[in-house]
């Protein structure tokens, strides 16, 4: 048996109409709801009004304010511009004995060198991924096979040149007036004095 299309549509509007169906109190709510909406946006709304009021009169008081205090200045800078303007003079000196010039300041202090050593030069740079030191060659000749003495603040060392070069090239000796690379076994800082072993 077929059922009709008019039963199934009574079935449906009769689960739909309890949820559409308003009691008659939630009806006399709705308009009161309404009105407390209105009351509560015109409440609002004289707020912020009354928040505008305040602030533009704190504004003009501010105003006021800045206004006596720019001439409270005026009046203060007034009055100090008009005081005379005293200069004390400094006191004159007593004559004493006269000043010694003071002596000299000593030179640095020469570093302490065995007897058996000589002055070579001074380490200008020291590349530690090469460990080569280059060395500005002032005060004696270097060459191959010397027994170098390395002296500085922190370092100080001993060991026999193994190779010199002058701009990449293996050279045996140096002249004064050079800058050498020098292979080193430790490392050597700026301003270490190099001296050869006699």
């Amino acid at each position: 048996m077929k059922k009709s299309r008019s039963a199934s549509k009574k079935k449906r509007s009769a689960k739909k109409k309890p949820a559409r169906s308003r009691s008659s109190a939630a009806r006399r709510r709705a308009p009161k709801r309404a009105k407390k909406a209105a009351r509560s946006r015109s409440a609002a709304t004289k707020r912020r009004s009354t928040a505008k009021t305040r602030t533009r009169a704190a504004r003009k008081k501010t105003g006021a304010r800045k206004r006596a205090k720019k001439a409270t200045r005026t009046t203060k800078a007034s009055r100090a511009r008009k005081r005379p303007v005293t200069v004390r003079k400094p006191a004159a000196r007593r004559a004493g004995p006269p000043r010694i010039a003071a002596a000299p300041s000593a030179a640095l202090p020469t570093p302490i060198v065995p007897v058996n050593e000589l002055k070579v030069g001074v380490v200008t740079h020291y590349y530690s991924h090469l460990s080569v030191a280059v060395v500005a060659v002032t005060d004696r000749r270097l060459h191959l096979g010397d027994r170098i003495h390395v002296k500085g603040h922190t370092s100080d060392f001993y060991q026999t040149v193994g190779s010199l070069q002058i701009e990449h090239d293996q050279v045996s000796s140096t002249d004064i007036g050079q800058a050498v690379g020098l292979k080193v076994n430790q490392h050597a800082r700026e301003h270490d004095v190099v001296y050869v072993v006699t």
